[in-house]
Parts: C-alpha cells; sequence; structure tokens
C-alpha cells in the first residue's frame, strides 16, 4: 500500500473520489470537445514517432515481470505507511537506477541495448512493459518526493505515514526500540510540497496550503445538475 490513504483518514472515500474525479474529468472532455482541437494527420505522425521513440528505449531482454515485482516491493517498503529514514536514501537511488533504465537511448552497455520497434511480437506483452516502465518513473517519484519533504525537509511523521528512526522519540513501551520514530514539525503544517519534471528532473518545492473553498452546493442539487448534464452546459 502507498500509504496515501488510511490511518487518519478513510482510505474508501478519498480513494472512491479520486476514482469518480477522474471519471467525471473524462466525461467533462467527452461532452465538450468532440472536435479534433489540432491537425489530424499532424497527430498521427506525432504519435507514431513517440511509439517510435519508445521501441528504441525498450531494454534488451525484457523482463517487465520480475522489474514488476520488484518496483512493488520497493513501494511496499519505502512508500507504506511506516517507513525507515535512514533507508529511504538508498531506496531512491534504487529506484531511479531502474527508471533510468527504460529511458538509456543506444546505450554501449549490451543489456540496456535496444532491439527497436522489429523486434516487438506481443503487442500485449510490450503494453505490459510500458506500464512497467511508467510505474518505474512513477515509483521514483513518489520515493524522492516522501525523502525530500520527510526526511531532507524535516517534516517528520506526518498524517498516515509514521518515519522510524532510531535517534527518534519511542512510540510505545511495548513496541521497543525498532519503533522510535521522528515527532511531526508542525511547522510544517501550514505547507505542502509540490513535485514537477523540470527539464529531465524532478523538482520539489514547498508552498503555503490553499484554504479550503467555501461550498455552495450540496448532495441532492449537484447530483441533479450532474445526471441532467447541467454541469456540462454552464462550464465555458
Amino acid at each position: 500500500m502507498a500509504g496515501t490513504h488510511g490511518i487518519t483518514r478513510p482510505g474508501g472515500s478519498a480513494l472512491n473520489a479520486g476514482q469518480v474525479a477522474g471519471f467525471r474529468i473524462a466525461e467533462y472532455i467527452a461532452a465538450k470537445n468532440r472536435g479534433w482541437t489540432l491537425d489530424r494527420s499532424a497527430a498521427i505522425d506525432q504519435a507514431k514517432a513517440d511509439i517510435r521513440r519508445l521501441c528504441d528505449r525498450e531494454p534488451e531482454g525484457n523482463d517487465w515481470r520480475s522489474w514488476r515485482k520488484e518496483i512493488q516491493a520497493r513501494m511496499s517498503d519505502f512508500a507504506g505507511p511506516i517507513v525507515d529514514a535512514k533507508s529511504l536514501e538508498a531506496a531512491s537511488l534504487q529506484a531511479w537506477q531502474l527508471s533510468d533504465m527504460f529511458y538509456v537511448h543506444n546505450s554501449t552497455e549490451k543489456k540496456h541495448r535496444s532491439p527497436g520497434c522489429d523486434a516487438i511480437r506481443n503487442p500485449v506483452e510490450w503494453a505490459e512493459s510500458l506500464r512497467t516502465r511508467f510505474m518505474a518513473f512513477a515509483a521514483a517519484v513518489y520515493i524522492d518526493a516522501i525523502l525530500h519533504f520527510a526526511v531532507r525537509g524535516k517534516t517528520g511523521s506526518r498524517g498516515s505515514r509514521l518515519l522510524l528512526d532510531p535517534a527518534g522519540m519511542p512510540l510505545h513501551p511495548a513496541l521497543g526500540e525498532r519503533f522510535r520514530y521522528v515527532p511531526e514539525n508542525t511547522e510544517k503544517r501550514s505547507f505542502i510540497q509540490s513535485t514537477t519534471p523540470a527539464h529531465g528532473a524532478i523538482r520539489h518545492e514547498e508552498m503555503p496550503r490553499r484554504p479550503i473553498p467555501p461550498a455552495d452546493a450540496w448532495f441532492e442539487s449537484a447530483w441533479h445538475a450532474y445526471r441532467n448534464g447541467k454541469i456540462f452546459d454552464d462550464a465555458p
């Protein structure tokens, strides 16, 4: 589990809200943007170029199943609700090494040489390989963000994540020394971390959190507007 839902807030409702939001965004796009917004032939040519680029970066001897298991194990160990602060640096480095392997282009190392699009025989296997590639990048970004915010940014344990450290405070007498933790830095409660790609790298930035916006809708009226498509009509 990623530690993004649960423990201190209802995991089911939070997760479902995100899924519903994504579905409604797709519905909105389909309802409001039915025509092409760019040159169709240019879009097709660009898609073909992107596919060739992805083929050229496909590692030789694709073993996406073992790579995915590695990603999942690392996320369970270092991106869950209980995290060892001392191990995050190494975990972040390993996550980036795996992610970077997928983006080595024309490497001189045999294990990274790409056979190109001609070597693809099973589209389903390639789709899973692509999915694993994106998972590797997402996992590297996520672990790096935890490292930067909780450890380097000295935020400590916050929300649904307990940051363990042998030099920290004891959590409970029954748990022993293994569960010493870094307390939350309450001065950071008014800040959130924004993580964005920047010129081939990742940029982490702390910024003040925005206030909760006032809401003038309730379930019945909002649901009625949604069911009748009024939410699409009122939008710009």
